[in-house]
């Protein structure tokens, strides 16, 4: 398939580069880009010239041609921007003769009196890539979205054709007609697609999606709610993405949106409807952005996500016993300044009141007070048979003030699919014993603080929490190894672990190195065991 975007002329010592960017369907409406470029070492001053195009016509119905107000984008020979050309464009189509209809826009230069005139008003094009904008222009009546238009320069023959004059700088007075170019083809496509397409942090408005790269330049990724994918992009055609629904170009005249095109793996979608399917489409590209765009429609990598329901929302304050600094009042966060905390919940292992394969996954850690990752669970009673389903678990971050926040580092932590009501809520730790709140806790979207640290009464069992310091109260810590019980096999695990600054559970004090601080912890902590019914 051919498309114009490029056009070189070489007459009276000025080259110069007339090219077509960023062709692009809005509705009924084709858009498109004119630049200039001077390609030699004389500077092209604009003056009174026609420019022609060729289209498809059969395309389109009752079409106009039509600047873009505000798109010029011309400047002056002292580099300033020239408004001089605003009204001195015209665009019309006409009908050449000979069965066809030609896309006519002519420059009409602005008057000037003077050198001082000249060098203020008429417009300079030098050897900038992508910056003497002619114009911004469009084609109405759009009615083949999803066929390229076949612009193509009138360059020969009878009818109109593309006329660039020039003035000098100097004498004021040279004129150059040009009538000659060729038009190049798209770039050619890839051969090996995208594929990998793979979803993470889902909500009920947003979900990431990640893939493999192909063999292209860039990849396209194209969403549609409902139902499957099923309009793919157009060769030599642009899309502008958003990667927040609905707001980026759709494909041809379906409800088809482009969410992302770049180079990169990984992009965030939000503006999701909450409980609703959702289809992508992965295709691999070569080209330009916004001209010869060379799609790899054959084989699209697929898959599809339903986001998540209405959520609920556990807002709680919890302290842990071996993070908790009392100089400051608060934890430490050794772990976060040291980048020891891993990007994935860690509870994932077959440990008792663990085993939990939950999504949560961040790329990079998202605040600075951030602790840990804790797991939460609901109950609606006190037994382990009281926890309803996997939604009812969810991992999250645990901040230096006590707040336990969802994977953003802000919010509370949030429970999809998950009905208001009342729970009992439980606080898991890697290395510290777990603890239940001593009563259900009415949550909702927006759910009153449940704060831990304020006394024994606060938890459920036999004083299952501990006195770290004056009245402010804690998880326990030692269990170095999640048996739920502190005893000496802990502090075995600790002994064995010892210098070791890897993300441990032997590390109790979350220092970021195990040492015997960490002994020190079980000591304070022997023999005690977890109330939480597991």
């Amino acid at each position: 398939m051919a498309l114009v975007s490029l056009v070189n002329f070489k007459a009276s010592a000025i080259d110069v580069d007339v090219l077509v960017r960023n062709q692009r369907f809005n509705e009924d409406t084709l858009f498109f880009d004119i630049y200039l470029e001077s390609t030699s070492s004389n500077n092209l001053y604009l003056s009174n010239s026609d420019f022609a195009l060729q289209f498809t016509e059969a395309n389109f119905t009752n079409p106009t041609l039509n600047l873009v107000a505000g798109s010029i984008n011309l400047v002056n020979a002292y580099g300033n921007a020239t408004a001089f050309y605003d009204t001195n464009i015209g665009t019309s189509i006409h009908y050449d003769g000979l069965n066809a209809f030609k896309l006519m826009i002519v420059v009409q230069m602005p008057v000037y009196s003077n050198q001082g005139q000249f060098f203020d008003r008429i417009a300079r094009i030098d050897g900038q890539s992508m910056t003497h904008r002619l114009g911004t222009f469009y084609i109405t009546g759009a009615t083949e979205l999803n066929t390229n238009p076949q612009l193509s320069w009138v360059t020969s023959g009878k009818g109109l054709k593309l006329l660039v004059n020039h003035r000098d700088s100097v004498s004021l007075a040279k004129t150059t007609a040009l009538s000659t170019g060729v038009n190049p083809s798209i770039a050619s496509q890839p051969t090996v697609q995208a594929d990998g397409l793979a979803f993470a942090n889902i909500t009920s408005s947003s979900l990431t999606v990640n893939w493999n790269a192909g063999n292209g330049t860039n990849r396209i990724l194209l969403i549609r709610q409902a139902s499957a994918v099923n309009a793919f992009p157009v060769d030599g055609i642009t899309y502008i993405a958003d990667t927040v629904f609905q707001q980026g170009d759709h494909i041809d005249t379906s409800d088809v949106y482009v969410v992302y095109k770049g180079s990169g793996t990984s992009v965030n979608i939000s503006g999701l409807n909450t409980s609703t399917t959702y289809h992508f489409a992965l295709l691999e590209l070569n080209g330009e952005e916004g001209w010869n765009e060379n799609y790899l429609s054959t084989n699209p990598d697929t898959l599809s996500q339903t986001t998540n329901g209405a959520y609920i929302t556990a807002n709680v304050k919890v302290f842990l016993q071996g993070a908790y600094d009392v100089n400051t009042s608060q934890m430490r966060t050794d772990l976060n300044s040291n980048g020891i905390i891993p990007l994935t919940q860690p509870y994932s292992l077959n440990k008792t009141g663990w085993n939990y394969n939950g999504q949560e996954s961040v790329s990079s850690i998202p605040n600075s007070d951030i602790v840990d990752w804790v797991l939460i669970e609901l109950r609606t009673g006190v037994n382990a048979d009281d926890t309803l389903s996997a939604n009812t678990k969810r991992a999250g971050f645990l901040l230096k003030d006590g707040s336990v926040v969802d994977t953003n580092g802000v919010d509370p932590i949030k429970f999809y699919n998950v009905a208001t009501g009342d729970y009992y809520v439980i606080i898991r730790h890697r290395n510290h014993l777990p603890i239940m709140s001593v009563s259900k806790i009415t949550l909702g979207v927006s759910s009153g603080l449940f704060n831990f640290t304020t006394g024994q009464g606060q938890a459920y069992g036999s004083n299952p929490i501990i006195n770290i310091i004056g009245g402010v109260f804690g998880m326990i810590g030692g269990d170095a190894n999640t048996s739920l019980i502190i005893t000496a096999a802990d502090r075995n695990e600790v002994s064995s672990q010892f210098s070791a600054t890897t993300y441990n559970s032997s590390d109790l004090n979350l220092s970021g190195i195990v040492s015997a601080a960490d002994r020190n912890i079980i000591a304070s902590s022997f023999n005690k065991s977890s109330q939480v019914i597991d």
